[in-house]
């Protein structure tokens, strides 16, 4: 065989593998699209706007304990239990970054487990009291 139609050869085994590993990659995302992705827990509707006391259901409910089982919202609920903190005070305190620390933020708020307040730049945080109230009560029906 000549060197040209080795070199041809290789050429074309070349360009299948890149033809596969781009065909491979093209379908991982493609499942990845089709993977539903994990959804944070549906919880009661207690945002800013609500001034209701609703009494949560039992699927509302268990929203709010998959809240509570992560370890690092139970950290930021124990860093807010005796004051108000920005999300850079937060973040001093835990070893997590930003973007973690936003997200947990953000479903804490959602549930109205956490209050937020805009002051310049800056978000303080603290605990919805009436919220822990409401879940009390409602866990409390059970002893």
């Amino acid at each position: 065989m000549g060197k040209k139609k080795k070199e041809k050869k290789s050429k074309s085994k070349e360009e299948k593998l890149l033809k596969k590993k781009s065909e491979k990659t093209h379908s991982e995302k493609e499942k990845r699209k089709e993977t539903p992705e994990l959804q944070e827990p549906a919880v009661p509707a207690a945002g800013k706007n609500s001034q209701e006391k609703r009494v949560p259901g039992n699927q509302e409910m268990a929203g709010l304990f998959r809240i509570f089982a992560d370890e690092s919202r139970l950290q930021i609920l124990d860093l807010l239990k005796e004051e108000e903190l920005c999300a850079g005070d937060l973040l001093k305190s835990m070893s997590i970054v930003q973007s973690t620390l936003s997200h947990h933020m953000k479903v804490l708020a959602e549930a109205g487990i956490v209050k937020q307040r805009k002051q310049g730049k800056w978000t303080y945080y603290s605990i919805n009291k009436e919220m822990l109230a409401v879940l009390c009560s409602c866990i409390m029906k059970w002893s």
